[in-house]
C-alpha cells in the first residue's frame, strides 16, 4: 500500500503539478528577462472551445505595428477592456507568446513563486524516494 502512494504522489507531482506551476514561472521569467513593449488592446473577449470551456482571449497591437492574440496563459483573462493601453513583456529569444500587464511594474508575487519552489522540492524528494524504495 505504501508503494502505492508514492506512485501515486510522484504520478500527481510530474504530471499535473508542474501545469498548474507554470503560471508562475511563466510570469517570473517574463517580468524579469522579458522586453517591455507598449501596446492597446484592439479587442477582448470570449470563446467558448467545443467542449464548452469558456476561454478569455485579447487581440493586441504593440507599438511596432505588429498584431498578437493572448489567452489565459499569457495573462489575459478578461480584465483589459478594448482601447485599453498595455505593456507587453516580450521573449528576448522569440519562442514564446507575450505576457500582457496593465502597468510597467517588474515585480513578482513573492508568494506564489515560494509555492511553486516549494512543490518542486516536495515533487523531487517524492520522485527520489520512491526510486530509494523500488531497491
Amino acid at each position: 500500500m505504501r508503494k502505492i502512494g508514492v506512485a501515486g504522489s510522484a504520478g500527481e507531482g510530474v504530471g499535473v503539478r508542474p501545469r498548474r506551476m507554470a503560471d508562475t514561472l511563466n510570469e517570473t521569467y517574463f517580468k524579469q528577462l522579458g522586453e517591455r513593449t507598449g501596446a492597446v488592446v484592439v479587442e477582448a473577449g470570449n470563446r467558448v472551445n467545443g467542449k464548452g470551456d469558456v476561454r478569455h482571449f485579447c487581440r493586441v497591437l504593440d507599438d511596432s505595428g505588429s498584431r498578437a492574440e493572448l489567452g489565459d496563459i499569457q495573462n489575459c483573462h478578461g480584465q483589459f477592456a478594448t482601447g485599453r493601453r498595455v505593456v507587453l513583456f516580450e521573449d528576448r529569444l522569440g519562442g514564446l507568446d507575450p505576457w500582457i500587464e496593465a502597468g510597467d511594474d517588474r515585480a513578482v508575487d513573492p508568494v506564489g513563486l515560494g509555492i511553486t519552489a516549494g512543490l518542486y522540492v516536495l515533487i523531487a524528494a517524492t520522485l527520489l524516494h520512491a526510486g530509494r524504495r523500488r531497491r
